[in-house]
């Protein structure tokens, strides 16, 4: 009996082959996301700071779902690489919008285990990601299957209101007390006696302007500002 053998060869869609001689590409399609990660970090806080928690997270997560549909039908190999790079850009963005969000509407002894919950999603997210991969061995619909669902997250803004901190931070005292009344009726609580003071003060006072400089403000912003860097 004789046995034949063929030899092995990776996986991979023959439009791109990107195997041998031009494998390197590979690492440039994931540099590509890291370096819009970094980017989408710098520009991305501005922006929450500046129009607002809710409106960065809704705008970031529909370009996001957007550019996910683009990659997978990306037509050569330089489109994919300028899809996923602004998926990066606004993806990090995204996350950190939603995570400031969160930890808004909730009191500092609160913020850790919040925190907690809202990365155990990333964790939880790729574990099941491997799964639906074997399911989905195709990585052109495979990136569809987790790009079209993204665009269901946009009927947030229906659910989710806008930081109060943020509100009050702009001056808005009016939308920020009827946020948290809100709040307060969900939880079953009667709200802080003073909260109704907030919407009776006149916007007099000028509004907190967002800068790269604030991150240096104080000591305590200087040394978690430098701690974060370093870490990063």
């Amino acid at each position: 009996m004789v046995l034949c053998f063929r030899p092995l060869r990776p996986r991979c869609d023959p439009q791109f082959n990107l195997v041998c001689d031009d494998s390197w590409k590979v690492d440039l399609f994931q540099s590509c996301v890291n370096v819009g990660f970094f980017l989408g970090s710098l520009g991305i806080g501005y922006i929450a700071d500046r129009f607002g928690r809710k409106v960065c997270l809704l705008a970031t997560t529909l370009i996001s779902a957007i550019l996910g549909v683009l990659t997978a039908v990306a037509p050569d190999y330089t489109s994919l690489l300028l899809f996923r790079l602004g998926q990066g850009l606004v993806s990090k963005g995204s996350w950190t919008a939603g995570y400031t969000l969160i930890t808004e509407f909730v009191g500092l002894g609160y913020r850790r285990t919040v925190a907690i919950l809202y990365q155990v999603a990333f964790t939880v997210g790729l574990v099941l990601l491997s799964g639906l991969a074997y399911a989905v061995p195709h990585w052109r619909w495979l990136q569809l299957a987790v790009s079209l669902p993204t665009f269901l997250l946009l009927l947030c803004y229906w659910f989710v209101p806008e930081s109060p901190r943020w509100l009050l931070s702009q001056k808005r005292n009016t939308q920020a007390v009827k946020i948290m009344d809100h709040i307060a009726q969900k939880n079953g609580k009667l709200p802080p006696p003073d909260l109704k003071m907030l919407s009776l003060e006149e916007d007099v006072t000028e509004k907190l302007s967002p800068s790269f400089a604030g991150l240096f403000r104080t000591p305590h912003l200087r040394k978690h500002t430098f701690i974060l860097m370093y870490l990063w």
